[in-house]
């Protein structure tokens, strides 16, 4: 078991936890509801960026985006930057995340970028800027 739990602190952080219904598996985040989960066939296509430009995911698992313009210091404002890239997809169950997937954008070897596939028919990437977090979101075409 981990430092943290020998002590009389972690101990009692411990039985909270397992009170609490968190036994490690769930990390007290709920799980995800099965109504909410996201399959493959559902991201496949063009989706439009938050701001201008276009993101395609094929069902081979590449992907291309064209002309993205995500947000700036805002939702509403849109960024400096577009982004033009190629590479490869997949989902993946993210950590803390209680409604759809996790969709990860690869060039090679290297994540280059991560949104989040909703079942609402719609993906959402998160930014942070400051202290504050800018949600940008991604609608189908």
């Amino acid at each position: 078991m981990l430092n943290v739990f020998k002590g009389r602190i972690g101990r009692w952080l411990l039985m909270g936890l397992l009170l609490a219904g968190c036994d490690g598996i769930c990390c007290c985040a709920g799980g995800v509801d099965p109504d909410e989960h996201v399959e493959d066939d559902e991201v496949v296509g063009t989706w439009n960026g938050p701001h201008g430009g276009t993101l395609t995911l094929a069902a081979d698992g590449s992907f291309r985006r064209v002309g993205v313009v995500e947000c700036g210091a805002t939702s509403e404002e849109p960024g400096e930057s577009t982004v033009n890239d190629a590479g490869t997809w997949r989902l993946y169950e993210p950590y803390a995340m209680k409604y759809g997937r996790g969709l990860e954008l690869t060039e090679g070897a290297r994540r280059i970028d991560t949104l989040n596939a909703r079942p609402s028919g719609d993906m959402a990437k998160t930014i942070q800027r400051g202290d504050a977090y800018v949600t940008c979101w991604y609608t189908r075409r």
